[in-house]
């Protein structure tokens, strides 16, 4: 058992295998001032519903998902949602590139550090958290980060959402509301609870009209993040 904060929200983990807890160990806090905290538990049916196509994935890495699909089931009522995305902050200003799984979203958040070096920080490269503030949308980082684990416990302001597509050349445009809408649903947690999926749509109207959108056409080159970057920042 062991407290949890993220998204600037605590938790009450009472995992039944070490792996969550290591997984989380950056997140972990030793201290509380919230009476109400949420205590988070799965049941071995939970559990093993993680795993339906039978890969045979161990049950410490299953328990993970799952407390984290409670993590966001509970979250969305505080207008925080889960993004698939990989999420970078470039001089403190929050870029998510999204894509369906192997397009090369981390790829080229990696492109930028590389690029850019310290200017850029990964914040998570893969189920980042989103808030809806009075301000802005937030990404926050998260210990579930993809198969490279790479995150950092920290809070950027969202500038833009950049949609990854294979490309032979490199360009970009900017997409308006009826074309970024779909992406911005595709790519975000949807609670399965009648009043999640309300806060979820009224979330996505205003996560659409606080965010500007791009679609990047792209190969595997730095000319990619120089295109990208010209069009987000200049």
């Amino acid at each position: 058992m062991f407290l949890l904060k993220m998204a600037e929200q605590t938790f009450l983990i009472n995992n039944k295998f070490e792996y969550v807890k290591k997984l989380c160990k950056n997140y972990i806090v030793n201290e509380n001032n919230d009476e109400n905290v949420p205590a988070i538990e799965v049941t071995k049916q939970e559990i093993i519903k993680e795993d339906p196509d039978g890969q045979g994935l161990s049950l410490a890495y299953l328990e993970s998902l799952a407390i984290y699909r409670k993590i966001c089931e509970l979250v969305s009522k505080n207008e925080t949602f889960l993004f698939h995305c990989s999420a970078i902050a470039f001089d403190g200003a929050g870029v998510l590139f999204t894509a369906p799984s192997g397009t090369g979203k981390s790829t080229h958040a990696r492109l930028w550090t590389e690029y850019f070096k310290e200017r850029v920080k990964v914040v998570n490269d893969d189920k980042p958290l989103i808030r809806l503030k009075d301000d802005g949308v937030y990404v926050y980082g998260t210990p579930w980060c993809g198969k490279h684990g790479i995150e950092t416990n920290m809070s950027v302001k969202i500038k833009a959402v950049v949609v990854i597509e294979r490309g032979k050349e490199n360009s970009i445009e900017k997409l308006d509301f009826e074309e970024g809408y779909p992406v911005l649903f595709a790519q975000t947690y949807r609670p399965v609870s009648e009043s999640g999926m309300q806060a979820f749509l009224r979330f996505l109207n205003r996560f659409s009209e606080s965010v500007d959108m791009y679609r990047l056409k792209c190969n595997i080159s730095k000319e990619a993040v120089t295109v990208a970057h010209g069009a987000i920042f200049n």
